[in-house]
C-alpha cells in the first residue's frame, strides 16, 4: 500500500527542477496579457478553460515549448515576473516545501526587449518574500536556452557577470529542446560563468530526450555537479555506476515526463534502478502550470506507481534531495528526517489502534444497552476475545464493567501516545525548517 498523503505532504521537501515560467496558470496568463496589452495570437485558446484543456494534451517536448513561449510573451514589467513567482511560492506553502532552487530563462525576455535586470528583480523579490513571510528559502537558476546561437548564450553570461558575482544568481543552467543540441555547444558559455564566480553551481538538463552520453557529456564538458531529468542514464551502467560514486544529483520530474510522452506511466521511470544503484535523485514538478502538478502531486503520482515504498525509501529521496541542494546536510538533519518518517508512521499505527479501540468501546455500548432488557437469571450471548459464550446476566454485567474500564484506559493511553507523537512531530518540523533556514549555502 503507498504511504499516506499525509506522510507525504508533511515531509520537508526540496524542489530543484522548477522552471517559474512554467507555473504560469491559465488564469493568470489572460489578466496579464489583458494588463499590458499583449495580443495572443489568434489560433490560441480563448479562454482559460480552453487553455486548461489544451494543457492536457502536448503532443511533445515541442509542442510544450511552442505554447511555453507565448505564455512568455505576457511577461513585460518587474510586477509582472513577481506576481508569477509569487503565486508560485502561495501554492506550495501548503505542499511540505522548504527550499526551492528555480530555473528562469532570460533569453525569453530580453529578446523582446525585457532587460535582464528587469525578470531578475521581480523574481527575485518574490524569492526574498517566500522567505519571509513562508519560511521558503530559495535560489535562482539562470538558464540559457539551447535552441539559441551559443554566441548569444555567451552574451547573456557576459551580461549578467555583476549577477553572478554578487550571487543573486546562484547556479547556471542549460534548458529547452535537447535532442539537436549537445552540451558540448555550451562548453565555452559555462566556462566563462564559472571564472566569473568560482561559487556558481552548475546544472543542465541532459538525458531526457537525449541519450546517456549527453548525461556524460555534460559531467566532462560542463562540469555539471547536478543533471535536470537525467532518466536516461539508466541506459549506461558505467554512468550509474559514476553518478553513485560522486553523489551527483538527478532532478527526476515524473509528470512532466508522463505529460510529454518520454513514458507512457510514472511506473516506466527508472527510479528503483536508480536506488538499487545508489543514485540519489530528487521529485520534482519542472513546468506545473502545464503538466497538472507542483511537487506534492508528483510525491503522490510516485508513491502510487511505487506502492512498496516505504516511510524510509521517501526519507531517503528526501535526504538525497537536501544533500544535493545548496544547503548543507549533517549527520543530525538526516538522523532529524529518519525520525520524522518512524513518528509518522507510528502516528499512523497508533490512529489505526485508536480507531479500532473506539470501534469496540460502541460494541460493548450497544452490548450494554441489550443486556438492560435481560432478566438477571436469563444467560445472555457475551463475546469474550473471538469467542461467543452464554453467561448469566450478572456475570456479564460485571465482565462487562471490566472490560469497559479496562478499554478506557487503553483508549487514554493511545490519546496520550498520539499527542506525544504530534508534539514531536512539531518540534522535528521546527528544527528541520530552521535548518534550511539559516544554513544556506553554495558549498555541497
Amino acid at each position: 500500500m503507498p504511504v499516506s498523503v499525509e506522510f507525504l505532504k508533511e515531509l520537508p521537501k526540496c524542489e530543484h527542477h522548477l522552471h517559474l515560467e512554467g507555473t504560469l496558470e491559465p488564469d493568470l496568463l489572460f489578466p496579464l496579457a489583458e494588463r499590458n496589452g499583449v495580443a495572443l495570437p489568434e489560433n490560441f485558446p480563448k479562454t482559460t478553460a480552453e487553455l486548461e484543456e489544451k494543457y492536457k494534451s502536448f503532443a511533445d517536448l515541442q509542442d510544450f515549448l511552442n505554447y511555453y513561449y507565448i505564455g512568455t510573451n505576457v511577461l513585460l514589467q518587474e510586477q509582472d515576473f513577481f506576481d508569477l513567482a509569487w503565486a508560485y511560492f502561495s501554492r506550495v506553502a501548503s505542499q511540505g516545501l522548504c527550499h526551492a532552487e528555480v530555473f528562469y530563462d532570460p533569453q525569453s525576455h530580453t529578446e523582446r526587449g525585457v532587460a535582464l535586470e528587469t525578470v531578475t528583480a521581480g523574481f527575485k523579490r518574490a524569492c526574498e518574500r517566500a522567505e519571509r513571510e513562508l519560511g521558503i528559502t530559495s535560489k535562482l537558476i539562470m538558464c540559457l536556452l539551447r535552441h539559441e546561437a551559443p554566441a548569444k548564450c555567451m552574451d547573456l553570461v557576459r551580461a549578467a557577470q555583476p549577477l553572478i558575482q554578487d550571487g543573486t544568481i546562484a547556479a547556471l543552467g542549460l534548458d529547452s529542446a535537447e535532442k539537436p543540441f549537445p552540451p558540448a555547444l555550451f562548453k565555452d558559455c559555462y566556462a566563462a560563468a564559472k571564472a566569473m564566480n568560482p561559487d556558481l553551481q552548475l546544472t543542465a538538463h541532459a538525458g531526457e530526450e537525449g541519450p546517456a552520453q549527453f548525461v556524460t557529456d555534460a559531467l566532462d564538458l560542463l562540469h555539471a555537479t547536478r543533471i535536470d531529468h537525467g532518466i536516461n542514464s539508466s541506459q549506461d551502467p558505467a554512468l550509474l555506476e559514476r553518478l553513485a560514486r560522486d553523489r551527483t544529483l538527478l532532478t527526476c520530474c515524473p509528470l512532466s515526463n508522463v505529460k510529454l510522452q518520454v513514458v507512457q506511466d510514472v511506473r516506466e521511470l527508472p527510479l528503483q534502478r536508480f536506488l538499487d544503484a545508489g543514485v540519489p535523485f530528487s521529485i520534482n514538478s519542472d513546468d506545473p502550470a502545464y503538466f497538472g502538478g507542483y511537487i506534492l502531486e508528483n510525491y503522490v503520482a510516485v508513491s502510487k506507481a511505487f506502492p512498496t515504498w516505504d516511510v524510509a525509501v521517501f526519507a531517503k529521496i528526501a535526504a538525497n534531495a537536501i544533500e544535493g541542494s545548496c544547503v548543507q546536510v549533517t549527520l543530525e538533519d538526516q538522523k532529524r528526517i529518519n525520525e520524522f518518517s518512524k513518528l509518522v508512521l507510528r502516528k499512523d499505527t497508533a490512529a489505526s489502534e485508536l480507531a479500532r479501540q473506539r470501534r469496540e468501546k460502541e460494541y460493548l455500548d450497544d452490548v450494554s444497552l441489550e443486556i438492560e432488557l435481560v432478566d438477571e437469571d436469563e444467560k445472555v450471548q457475551y463475546r469474550i476475545g473471538e469467542l461467543f459464550v452464554f453467561l448469566p446476566q450478572a456475570e456479564v454485567v460485571a465482565q462487562l464493567e471490566k472490560d469497559m474500564e479496562a478499554l478506557d484506559e487503553r483508549i487514554a493511553g493511545l490519546e496520550d501516545k498520539e499527542a506525544a507523537i504530534d508534539e514531536r512531530i512539531g518540534e522535528l518540523k521546527g528544527e528541520l525548517y530552521a535548518k534550511f533556514g539559516d544554513n544556506i549555502n553554495l558549498e555541497r
